[in-house]
């Protein structure tokens, strides 16, 4: 990280002092209206964006992401990313969304890691290693995917609440409930709100068939994220073996109604298989 060039504030750097030295040139060598420095700055601006284009196609990108305006920013990013961007912030949103939305885990792999190549920010460099051990647990690699978390968690004195909810969770698909449960608890002393990782101490003892505890652990997932999808369906699950039919297909109503990503531990079908057994008009 120490040797990474932070390319970002080299550029806003370098278009401050042109600036300064253009207002300086303008007003006291050339000694003409100050009205001039503004067009002669968005010139500088235009060349830069033809320059550097891939690169301002991913700030373009960004603009629409940030406002709300996804559609729009991912055309963006596509066309960034056809030109080889080095926009840290482009190659990792979009990363995320085709890992999140398609499933796409080895192309999304390949951005986050050229992102990480590019990136010289410290909580940046974070939130790109945690998403990048979350491509190798949708690829099926279990071991890769603690390992990039693991070494994370050495190179930082603080990482937060979302590292250690997805490694307890890593732990609990290698059936290391020991440390699954040490992660959690870790996640939970963070952010003692944190839904996801009530729902790793649910899914935890849902494993070990304590469903008293399970079920208390997902009761209180959902009092802090009502859309916790997997704790609706585990819930649902608890509440079929206790013969409460009715507040099973309530839960699987619920879980039916929220966004289900290749992130989630269950899948709409799960979901949808459940739902049937209560109402048979679903197609």
């Amino acid at each position: 990280m120490k040797n990474k060039l932070d390319l970002p504030k080299i550029w806003r750097n370098c278009a401050l002092i042109f600036l300064l030295a253009e207002w300086l040139i303008v007003i006291f060598v050339l000694d003409i209206s100050g009205w001039y420095v503004a067009p002669i700055f968005i010139i500088y601006l235009i060349i830069n964006a033809v320059i550097f284009n891939s690169y301002f196609l991913g700030v373009v990108g960004n603009f629409y992401f940030v406002s709300g305006r996804t559609e729009k920013a991912f055309k963006y990013y596509r066309k960034a990313i056809a030109k080889k961007t080095r926009n840290v912030s482009a190659l990792y949103a979009y990363g995320i969304e085709i890992l999140k939305d398609d499933g796409k885990a080895t192309e999304a792999l390949a951005l986050l890691q050229r992102a990480e190549k590019f990136n010289a920010k410290v909580n940046m460099d974070k939130n790109i290693r945690l998403a990048i051990s979350s491509c190798y647990w949708v690829k099926g690699d279990i071991d890769k995917a603690i390992d990039t978390l693991e070494r994370l968690k050495r190179d930082y004195n603080y990482v937060n609440a979302h590292v250690y909810t997805t490694l307890g969770y890593f732990y609990i698909l290698k059936e290391d409930f020991e440390k699954a449960m040490e992660y959690s608890n870790l996640a939970i002393e963070d952010q003692p709100e944190h839904s996801a990782a009530w729902d790793n101490i649910g899914q935890i003892y849902f494993r070990q068939e304590n469903f008293d505890d399970a079920k208390a652990a997902f009761i209180k997932a959902l009092k802090f994220k009502e859309t916790m999808v997997d704790s609706l369906y585990y819930l649902g699950c608890i509440y079929e073996k206790e013969n409460e039919g009715d507040k099973a297909f309530e839960c699987f109503s619920k879980a039916k109604k929220c966004n289900v990503s290749s992130l989630n531990t269950i899948t709409k079908e799960q979901i949808l298989e459940k739902y049937r057994k209560y109402d048979d008009t679903e197609e």
